[in-house]
């Protein structure tokens, strides 16, 4: 999932008549009105009453916005696109996250961003509707639910956002028409991510929560293949801001179902290759068998990396390492996962395997101590050995410790 607002659209009192309405990989239109309508009626997450200017109105939503520490627009900025005289401030879509190919029906107009219908309904006192995500929640179910229906049970969700999101998820489901019906814990296996481009840009606790790296079944995928899509899709920007909104709307069907399509023959191209052996060319379910077997030793050869590294702890160590992994990656997999539990992927630095922590670290200091607790305590040794001293030394022990973790985080 992701949004592009380069896609934009005036306000020009156009009315032209649509030709594919729904049926392709924008959504119905008639749909998505009155899902906004509804969205605009209903407080599905509280309404907020400010008596105070604009700016400090402006400035509150902010705060509520922005609580993952990214610093990516799209989280801090997820509801202020400009739209001062365009009826469309972009578009919302979903694509395939593996191979990339646009979904149908998986495509939104958007208003006000990706976050925010806003809706001042009294001039003494503003009263805002903070619906949050209607247009991006609306892509998804509109693409996802036929799936559903058709048997598939495992949903793996990757959103620059996802962070934010997937809060209340199940709540604003329950609140709108078309998924009311839609429980996300009856599915075997669901999972939001952040992409892995993305994900160094958000918090550090994003970055354990969200990462596709400790994602299990995600593969080598990296989340970001609609952002390949959108850089296609920038050539159309200009042509399409200008027009009607079914006439926009049926040019970009029609674009993006080029790309499907010569996606697919690409992949078919890209798969046929020439056996040198036998002359022939390989088909589709050949090449991928090959791969397979690949895949597979690469398999063999990282897990006995992995043996190795587990072999230096005792045996009772690795087990309950192994039953906390577990029992996370299952609480995880479910819509509102519990956070409380130990999180194994979290970087921590134990007292007992480091002779120089146990120097270090205060006696009251925890004996599990993150890495930036760790550097925090470096840094404060450095001033003590500093302090006190008409020549300070140009690296103190402290200094030099600093300096090797900062080195190694950067390999």
């Amino acid at each position: 999932m992701d949004a592009n607002f380069k896609l934009k659209q005036k306000e020009r009192g156009f009315n032209d008549p649509p030709l594919s309405n729904g049926l392709s990989f924008m959504v119905l239109n008639e749909k998505l009105r009155d899902h906004l309508a509804r969205c605009s009626k209903k407080d599905l997450v509280s309404d907020v009453r400010i008596s105070a200017t604009l700016s400090t109105l402006m400035l509150t939503l902010v705060d509520q916005i922005n609580t993952c520490g990214s610093t990516f627009n799209a989280v801090s900025q997820a509801y202020t696109k400009h739209s001062k005289g365009y009826a469309v401030t972009g578009v919302g879509g979903v694509d395939c996250a593996r191979h990339g190919f646009k979904r149908p029906n998986g495509v939104v107009d958007l208003q006000k961003g990706e976050r925010y219908n806003l809706q001042v309904t009294s001039v003494s006192t503003f009263l805002i509707n903070a619906v949050r995500y209607c247009n991006m929640d609306f892509a998804l179910m509109s693409t996802l639910i036929p799936s559903l229906k058709a048997g598939i049970s495992r949903v793996l969700v990757s959103y620059d956002i996802g962070c934010q999101w997937h809060k209340n998820l199940q709540v604003r489901l329950d609140s709108y028409t078309a998924s009311h019906s839609t429980n996300l814990a009856n599915l075997k296996y669901w999972k939001v991510v952040v992409p892995k481009f993305h994900i160094y840009g958000h918090g550090g606790e994003c970055q354990v929560l969200f990462n596709l790296a400790y994602v299990k079944w995600a593969g080598r995928m990296d989340g970001e293949r609609i952002e390949g899509g959108w850089a296609q899709t920038i050539g159309m920007a200009t042509w399409t801001r200008e027009s009607g909104p079914f006439a926009r709307r049926n040019i970009l069907d029609d674009h993006w179902n080029a790309h499907n399509w010569w996606k697919l023959l690409g992949l078919r191209t890209f798969l046929s290759v020439s056996d040198t052996t036998t002359s022939n060319t390989l088909s589709l379910g050949t090449f991928l068998f090959k791969n397979l077997r690949v895949s597979l030793a690469w398999s063999k050869s990282q897990r006995a990396v992995a043996n190795l590294a587990s072999a230096t702890y005792s045996t009772p160590v690795v087990e309950e390492w192994v039953r906390i992994r577990d029992e996370f990656d299952l609480e995880q997999s479910k819509p509102n996962p519990d956070q409380s539990k130990p999180n194994p992927y979290e970087e921590v630095v134990n007292r007992s395997c480091s002779f120089f922590l146990q120097r270090i670290l205060p006696p009251n200091q925890s004996p599990d101590t993150t890495m930036a607790e760790l550097k925090l305590e470096l840094l404060k040794e450095e001033v003590r050995e500093r302090v006190g001293h008409a020549s300070p030394p140009k690296f103190s022990q402290g200094g030099l410790f600093r300096k090797a973790i900062e080195i190694e985080d950067r390999q």
